[in-house]
């Protein structure tokens, strides 16, 4: 599989640090939007522009969209002309091929 059919999702530390106690990786959104926010990496740049400028402790997690354990759709939910991957469930570990700080 090449990077560019890799998805990402940007974690705060605590969520991150959450999941290796839990085994699973769960957000706020898939609580209260029903799914973990994604993208693709050419959409990586924009999000973080958009939404986490400034912020800190936050891990970028590259993930294997074939290891997933539940449903991953692309869609857009908010507007405009773009499909974001969804992550309809948990994120099983198994499926997060790396983290790296965005400190």
């Amino acid at each position: 599989m090449t990077n560019a059919s890799f998805i990402y999702h940007i974690a705060s530390e605590a969520d991150v640090s959450q999941a290796k106690t839990d085994g699973r990786y769960k957000c706020d959104s898939l609580a209260s939007e029903g799914f973990i926010h994604c993208c693709t990496k050419s959409q990586l740049d924009g999000v973080i522009e958009r939404y986490y400028t400034g912020v800190s402790n936050l891990i970028l997690l590259t993930i294997d969209p074939v290891l997933l354990n539940e449903p991953l759709c692309y869609e857009n939910t908010v507007g405009g002309t773009e499909n974001f991957p969804h992550l309809y469930g948990a994120l099983n570990l198994e499926a997060i091929l790396k983290e790296e700080s965005l400190h």
